[in-house]
């Protein structure tokens, strides 16, 4: 009587990655590491340039120095060092701020669906250092809004209506708000396995199928409104100078 083989064990020693499937997508090689690294690099740029231009006491050493050299180089709408920062400037602040929070948030995101126990893997990594900067944009501009002269013009005990900065702010909270919330509802979805297939597709971000591309269009023509906003509020500002010492 003839016996039926029986399958032979796997042995411990044999390379796992041949029987498990790969969990992280292939397409991470492309165009997501690029726009991942460029917007950690941009927004930290910004945010250690703008806490330098608000805070009160600003140094005249080199620090001060290679920050007036980047305000010329790489940052020539933003306001200048040791300048009163206007109340419509800070808004605009505000909303490039925003604006790089929510392009981290929405690249960053998605990496949640991979996350593990282990240290040495590069998606904690990935999803800690993106998660320390979209902090650091939302308390940045958090701390831009926090001056009265947005929110209240006037002496404190007059009540005036709010000005248009006000309303502005406001909303630029509303939109950051709404692109976390939803995003984090759309990737952490455990519904039919949707929230990995939803994160599984934000990687292949030249695929055509990417559903993160839409928002970091729009994100970065936010960005660019705020920077074509803080030049014409500076310029209104240098014209006003003239027109009062006239």
């Amino acid at each position: 009587m003839n016996r039926i083989p029986r399958a032979r064990r796997p042995c411990c020693c044999e390379d796992r990655s041949l029987r498990m499937p790969n969990r992280f997508p292939p397409s991470l090689r492309g165009g997501w590491y690029l726009c991942f690294w460029l917007s950690i690099l941009l927004s930290m740029d910004h945010w250690a340039y703008v806490w330098y231009v608000i805070r009160e006491t600003q140094s005249t050493d080199m620090l001060g120095q290679f920050h007036r050299v980047v305000s010329k180089r790489l940052f020539p709408a933003y306001p200048e060092p040791r300048t009163a920062v206007m109340a419509d400037q800070r808004v605009f602040l505000t909303a490039a701020s925003l604006s790089m929070g929510c392009a981290v948030f929405v690249l960053e995101a998605p990496l949640g669906a991979f996350l593990g126990w282990s240290w040495g893997a590069w998606v904690n990594w990935y999803f800690l250092f993106g998660a320390v900067a979209v902090f650091l944009q939302f308390h940045l501009a958090w701390r831009l809004c926090s001056e009265r002269s947005i929110w209240c013009p006037g002496p404190p005990k007059e009540f005036l209506p709010p000005p248009n900065t006000a309303f502005l702010a406001a909303l630029l909270w509303g939109l950051a708000g709404c692109v976390v919330c939803i995003w984090s509802s759309l990737a952490a979805s455990g519904r039919f396995k949707s929230g990995y297939f939803f994160a599984y597709r934000c990687f292949g971000l030249t695929s055509g199928v990417a559903p993160n591309v839409p928002i970091l269009l729009l994100t970065v023509a936010l960005y660019g409104w705020a920077l074509m906003q803080m030049k014409r509020a500076t310029r209104v500002g240098v014209r006003r100078m003239f027109t009062e010492r006239v």
